[in-house]
């Protein structure tokens, strides 16, 4: 268990100790299914994530649905689980993958900076990179959306729409 879901289990306790009956958010750190199930007992009704949408089977672009459908496919096939730990590693490493199939295995620090910041469009599972900006980011706020943990589901479903805008 990570120190992230060590501190929530904590906070979940004291919230359910107190009888307190309100929605609760905690860090996508605390995403993922061994603090989900260690934690249920103590779980409030309403438990939100700000995150990326792969855990539920959502692409927010085009370029990323077919990455998000290989995804899912080898975890499907490895009989695995995936939650936002899993995601959270994918997209580097595919990127980083990429780019040394671009550039060969010789290739330098620098050469693979330059090669990822020149990425636009890159279809990831968490959304459609870009690099172009300036801004060494990637990802913006329209890949994200709000996440809720359904017990019943023993998984997540959107609480929001990507970019964060609540559902209609």
């Amino acid at each position: 268990m990570s120190p992230a879901a060590t501190s929530a289990g904590t906070a979940l306790r004291s919230i359910q100790q107190l009888g307190l009956n309100i929605p609760i958010g905690l860090a996508p750190s605390n995403m993922n299914y061994n603090a989900m199930h260690q934690y249920a007992g103590i779980l409030p009704r309403e438990l939100n994530f700000p995150g990326t949408t792969d855990a539920v089977n959502e692409a927010s672009s085009r370029e990323s649905r077919a990455a998000l459908d290989r995804y899912v496919g080898m975890f499907k096939a490895a009989g695995l689980d995936r939650d936002m730990q899993t995601g959270t590693v994918w997209d580097p490493a595919a990127i980083l993958v990429d780019a040394l199939q671009h550039l060969g295995t010789n290739a330098t620090a620098q050469q693979v900076r330059d090669y990822i910041l020149s990425l636009s469009r890159y279809g990831g599972i968490s959304g459609s990179y870009n690099f172009t900006d300036g801004r060494q980011r990637g990802l913006s706020i329209d890949t994200l959306a709000v996440m809720r943990w359904d017990a019943a589901k023993n998984g997540w479903e959107p609480a929001s729409n990507i970019g964060g805008a609540l559902p209609k």
